[in-house]
């Protein structure tokens, strides 16, 4: 295990598959960032292992998978941004509702479908969702606001 709190991989363009479950053995990690690179695979379940992790930002990257259920371990999350992600797809995961910390929730620029209406509703802390670029018809939230311009 690793006690580092911190992982940030920026602008490195970086080719290879996404490093999650060598990333999980960071025991004591905190923020992981991973932006603008060309890593590919998928997030995994392993990611639940991070249940210290307060900031998760994994944007414009190649993965290819969907957000797994076992982001509902990581209840210590105040920030997810999972913006730019082109091939990150699927259902949306009911057990995010689980993640009652979270103040910023992006899911920009994704293929997510499903709902955030259990989440908002649990989440006394929330401060932001950003939703730009999503077809809306596919992500259903009542109190989620439209991006203006």
């Amino acid at each position: 295990p690793c006690a580092a709190e911190l992982f940030r991989i920026s602008q490195g363009n970086l080719i290879g598959d996404f490093p999650m479950d060598a990333i999980s053995r960071m025991t004591g990690l905190r923020k992981l960032q991973i932006k603008q690179n060309n890593l590919h695979g998928t997030l995994g379940t392993t990611i639940g292992r991070l249940s210290g992790l307060t900031s998760l930002t994994i944007m414009d990257t190649k993965i290819t998978s969907t957000l797994p259920s076992e982001i509902g371990n990581c209840t210590n999350l105040k920030q997810i941004d999972l913006s730019g992600n082109l091939n990150l797809g699927g259902q949306i995961p009911s057990e995010i509702a689980s993640l009652s910390k979270l103040s910023l929730l992006d899911l920009s620029a994704t293929f997510l479908t499903g709902s955030l209406e259990d989440f908002c509703i649990v989440n006394k802390y929330l401060g932001f969702v950003e939703l730009f670029n999503v077809n809306r018809s596919n992500i259903h939230c009542t109190c989620c606001r439209e991006p203006t311009f």
